[in-house]
């Protein structure tokens, strides 16, 4: 058969299922059926055809024309004119920026989109809520002035949306929650409330989310909420424990909410509250586990019961899989021992915590630490002179234990830096030395509980 005659069946075929189309929607010509296609029904058609063709060709300059002719004659003709539609006009609306009046125009335009769509497409799958949060993002996006509309939206979305909550709204919430207490508009309670919400909203996600790609931005935008709330007024001591106090009174039995309620005070260095010792107890309680034990042991740390502290940070080592994590609980035992004079027994942690986290500096300044403080008791020859040089050489190997700390962890350089100038000030004397019998480069054991072996230098 000819090209040209295949060419002509083709366009009969068409033409007759345009018509048969056409009679179809003209014998259901009810009101539905006119809201839907508009009262030129193959009019409608053609241009939801055409603003489709343009849209996937990112012609959006043609697509304009026959989006508005749908979107103002045949609103419920298709959800494409919502979906595809935002993206055509978030895209004139950034052509736009530096011409004010049609900049707005285009932005009303969008607000008026998201309320259409919720009319003729709200009992969709992504129905009000969604739609809501969607009108708020780009609102403030647009107009950054209108944070109590733009709250408005996203908090009624949040509410409507619940678990399904999409990551973008819940943080553009709270940050618009941060910007209306700021202004005075909301109370302090309302940020906390808002946060417990969204916080809880986007934990039950992740923990229904079975793809990893997922989880991964639902764990960054609990990230982000937490940073912002815990960076506005309302999570300050007082305010936390203002806040927080009735609802651990109210359901102490709540794992889930007293691990909030401790992350929160952590964050914010609440840990001498009353709230954080009641929270950290009961957590234990109901769950022993590491984090909760170390908790209690700060707790106790801080109202010097040490005799408490030491005895949760060894049950927190013990519960601990996490190596740098256990290094840390280590040292803070290393730390209440120094302060009981446990000598030994500190070092011995510190040297525990470092095989565990070798990069770390804190453990050895400790041990060099340990050995300057115990200098005064480490000369016990009968000779005076002999017995000074001992208690000199002890400063020997806390500086060795100094330099220790910066090679394997430079940060703590400038901590390290004036005790090393301060302990070398206490080296034995150069003429002393030599007159007792050692020299210059010489290998020299220390002695008394210290039992470590260094280089003679002045």
């Amino acid at each position: 058969m000819p090209l040209i005659t295949k060419f002509i069946i083709m366009k009969i075929k068409l033409f007759s299922a345009a018509f048969f189309i056409m009679l179809f929607l003209l014998s259901n010509n009810t009101k539905a059926q006119v809201e839907k296609y508009g009262k030129d029904s193959i009019e409608s058609v053609k241009n939801l055809s055409l603003f489709s063709v343009y849209f996937k060709q990112k012609s959006y300059d043609d697509a304009l024309k026959p989006w508005r002719y749908c979107f103002k004659e045949a609103p419920a003709i298709h959800l494409a004119i919502y979906v595809n539609g935002a993206t055509l006009l978030k895209n004139m609306i950034d052509k736009n920026e530096k011409n004010p009046a049609i900049y707005d125009a285009y932005v009303d335009t969008l607000m008026l989109l998201y309320d259409n769509r919720m009319k003729y497409f709200g009992s969709e799958k992504n129905g009000k809520g969604y739609i809501l949060g969607r009108k708020g993002i780009d609102l403030l996006r647009y107009r950054k002035e209108a944070v109590e509309e733009g709250y408005k939206y996203l908090s009624e979305s949040a509410k409507l949306e619940g678990v399904k909550t999409e990551e973008p709204v819940a943080v553009t919430f709270m940050q618009a929650s941060r910007q209306m207490l700021t202004l005075g508009k909301i109370t302090n309670a309302d940020m906390a409330e808002n946060f417990i919400m969204v916080n809880e909203n986007l934990e039950k996600a992740l923990a229904a989310e079975p793809k990893e790609e997922n989880k991964e931005k639902i764990k960054t935008a609990i990230s982000n909420c937490e940073i912002i709330f815990s960076e506005s007024p309302a999570a300050s001591c007082e305010s936390l424990v203002e806040i927080f106090t009735p609802r651990y009174n109210a359901n102490k039995q709540n794992l889930e909410m007293l691990v909030k309620i401790n992350r929160l005070l952590v964050k914010k260095d609440c840990t001498s509250s009353d709230l954080f010792a009641q929270v950290a107890e009961s957590r234990y309680i109901i769950e022993p586990s590491a984090e909760a034990a170390a908790d209690l042991a700060q707790v106790f740390a801080k109202r010097d019961d040490l005799v408490k502290a030491d005895s949760y940070y060894k049950k927190a080592v013990e519960l601990e899989q996490v190596p740098e994590v256990k290094a840390q609980y280590l040292y803070k035992l290393a730390l209440i021992a120094k302060a009981e004079k446990k000598y030994s027994e500190s070092r011995s942690y510190a040297q525990n915590a470092i095989k565990l986290k070798a990069n770390w500096g804190d453990p050895y300044i400790l041990i060099g630490m340990l050995y300057a403080e115990t200098a005064g008791s480490c000369g016990s020859d009968p000779d005076a002179q002999i017995a000074d040089f001992q208690r000199r050489a002890v400063y020997w190997v806390a500086v060795d234990k100094l330099n220790q700390a910066k090679n394997v962890d430079p940060s703590v350089v400038d901590v390290v830096t004036p005790l090393i100038s301060r302990y070398s000030g206490s080296y034995p004397n150069k003429e002393k030395v030599f007159m007792i019998g050692h020299t210059a480069g010489e290998r020299y054991t220390v002695g008394c509980w210290i039992q470590e072996t260094t280089t003679i230098r002045f």
